[in-house]
């Protein structure tokens, strides 16, 4: 056959470009069209992006490719849909030294460029990079509402220890995630369900498949709300659902190997890793020496180590990973001068151990009180501190907490069962906890009427928290901003509230409280009509206007379990009386009490305010009548004092 002629390529050419150029369109629009967008932003009309799908596959694999050893693969595929025009999403996954993602890759009709779009690597903080919290982070981008990206991984966990929990939210609204498990043959674990109550969530137990699969158990939730605008979100495990994994042991050719599977083998591990650190350093034995030369008691010899580490090591930690749980050498902390949780426990371990105390290495979970200490797993403990077995009680001590004393105990660790090392055994013991009133702010002033202005004497005591941050920041200051953070603590950001002087406690006082005295003028506070004078003397107003999005989806945290106190008296003028007095506010609940009420005595008013915060964790349905609580409080603030004459 001979070759078309140029005239008959020419014709033949443009409709065969005309067809497949319609084609492409055509294949563009259904794939931007795939999925229900306009039902999508009904659904979440205050959402940008959104997570459609995620399926998430763990398989558990023995005896992998002939090696005698248990690990755990994951496969990730999450689709985001954009809602809306011009937006963007952050799709995070965490990995580190203990476990790899193998393969990555991203396909769908929104804008990804591997080589601008993707960060693999450590996390860095103050110049300090942190090996074990390692992240890959997804940068998304979406120029028009219907677009979607899939985000794939495989990730593997090459030791199954830390295989701990799969958590089910995403930072986005999820319209449907499924997650499922497949356990082998031979595998001996244990899968605990947690915080399922308050959303839909399907289980589902599947056929395997194939005879060396034991059970395959598919987890199925809908409808999960975004959290990535939401502040004050509590610990995740307190309120999102999540599954907690227990590796008792696995069997390969008949052959059992123990894992973790009771508190002993958690602790046996535990003590292991503690035990490579125990040669003694002469370099620290002098150190110690010299930190303890001259004092004559054992508590002035535990005071002078413990504030040393405090004071000269920096703590520097990352929290969100998975963190290691091989404490660094006391020499290294020592030379380097910052440390971890586990870095400085270990170098106030061995200091105190060098001169004579009985000091010991303790496991515990901080910072929430959601976690089952009773459980073998890592996920149980996030801290490490140091206990001091001292006569017939323990004494314990967390050197990352600046300005501590030796019987203050983090607010964090309190009423937590912590592990504490004992040679070959451990001891389970409950930390103490203290009353929320131990963390308190309590003002106490005294105002007098002078010429249409207020004359206030007065002191704030701050204990606990309250004190040990202050005192943190009062001292990572610049010496210049020093005065000016006490003056805004007394007066905020108000110019009305004139000091005339000011003290206070020792920056670096290790004492249990620490205080700031003050007089001041306060001026504009006062209106005179003439007869009468309007008075607002409400110059500390705990928790104004703290209210709560009544449509916010998820728990709120308060922040901490504290007490905010208030006590003034005005002497009232001769020749004047108090017209009526504001309603007192009495509010009593399980987490909170408001108490604020005036009162006459002796020509004086005397107010006296509460603001006690007992569990700060709110959850959803907690929110109604903690607005209501914070509307009586607002009442109460704006209320002025009327004198008439």
């Amino acid at each position: 056959m001979n070759p078309l002629s140029n005239t008959q390529s020419d014709k033949w050419l443009l409709p065969a470009l005309i067809v497949f150029f319609a084609s492409v369109v055509t294949l563009g629009a259904s794939a931007q069209n795939r999925y229900p967008v306009e039902e999508m932003q009904q659904k979440y009309p205050d959402n940008e992006v959104i997570v459609y799908s995620s399926d998430v596959r763990y398989s558990i694999e023995i005896d992998y490719r002939g090696i005698e050893y248990c690990r755990v693969k994951e496969t990730n595929s999450t689709t985001f849909l954009a809602l809306k025009d011009h937006t963007t999403a952050i799709d995070v996954r965490f990995y580190d030294q203990y476990s790899e993602l193998s393969k990555n890759h991203v396909t769908g009709t929104g804008f990804y460029k591997p080589y601008i779009s993707l960060r693999c690597g450590d996390f860095e903080e103050d110049g300090v990079f942190y090996h074990d919290a390692r992240v890959c982070q997804f940068a998304l981008r979406f120029d028009k509402a219907g677009e979607y990206l899939t985000v794939t991984t495989e990730k593997v966990y090459t030791d199954i220890r830390y295989f701990t929990r799969i958590m089910f939210a995403s930072p986005y609204a999820t319209q449907r995630k499924t997650v499922r498990i497949e356990i082998p043959e031979g595998a001996d674990v244990q899968i605990l369900e947690n915080n399922f109550d308050a959303y839909v969530i399907n289980r589902d137990t599947i056929d395997p498949g194939s005879s060396q699969i034991k059970a395959t158990v598919e987890y199925s939730l809908y409808d999960f709300p975004a959290s990535q605008r939401l502040e004050d979100l509590p610990d995740s495990r307190c309120f999102s659902p999540h599954l907690t994994l227990l590796f008792s042991g696995y069997t390969i050719k008949d052959v059992y190997t123990p894992v973790l599977a009771n508190l002993d083998d958690l602790y046996g591990w535990y003590h292991s890793l503690v035990s490579q650190n125990e040669d003694v350093n002469e370099e620290l034995k002098i150190v110690a020496a010299k930190l303890i030369a001259g004092t004559e008691t054992d508590s002035a010899r535990l005071a002078a180590i413990y504030y040393w580490v405090q004071d000269r090591i920096r703590y520097v930690a990352f929290e969100n990973g998975p963190a290691a749980f091989t404490p660094d050498s006391p020499q290294n902390v020592y030379t380097k001068r910052f440390g971890d949780c586990k870095g400085m426990a270990n170098l106030c371990k061995t200091l105190l151990c060098y001169v004579g105390f009985d000091a010991r290495l303790c496991w515990v979970y901080g910072g929430t009180d959601c976690a089952n200490a009773t459980i073998p797993s890592i996920s149980t403990h996030n801290h490490m501190i140091c206990a001091v077995m001292l006569h017939d009680s323990i004494l314990y001590l967390d050197p990352t907490r600046n300005y501590s004393s030796l019987t203050e105990i983090n607010e964090g660790i309190q009423g937590k069962t912590c592990m504490i090392e004992n040679g070959d055994t451990y001891l389970l013991k409950e930390i103490p906890a203290t009353p929320a009133t131990s963390n308190l702010m309590n003002i106490k002033n005294a105002i007098s009427l002078l010429d249409n202005e207020l004359k206030v004497t007065g002191n704030i005591t701050l204990t606990g928290c309250f004190k040990k941050d202050f005192q943190y920041y009062l001292n990572h200051l610049p010496v210049e901003y020093k005065d000016k953070l006490v003056n805004y603590f007394v007066t905020g950001t108000d110019n009305n509230y004139i000091p005339d002087r000011l003290t206070t406690s020792p920056p670096d006082s290790m004492c249990r409280q620490f205080d700031i005295s003050y007089t001041m003028t306060v001026r504009n506070k006062v209106l005179d009509l003439g007869d009468e004078l309007l008075l607002s003397l409400n110059f500390y107003r705990f928790l104004q206007n703290e209210s709560i999005d009544p449509k916010r989806p998820l728990p709120y945290d308060i922040g901490s379990r504290e007490t905010f106190r208030e006590e003034f008296s005005l002497m009232i003028p001769e020749g004047m009386t108090l017209a009526t007095l504001p309603a007192d506010v009495d509010v009593a609940n399980p987490k909170y009490e408001f108490r604020l009420k005036y009162r006459v005595a002796d020509s004086a008013l005397l107010c006296h305010k509460e603001v006690l915060i007992k569990d700060p964790m709110l959850l959803v349905s907690d929110i109604a009548e903690w607005n209501a609580a914070i509307a009586k409080l607002n009442d109460f603030y704006k209320e002025m004092i009327i004198l008439k004459y």
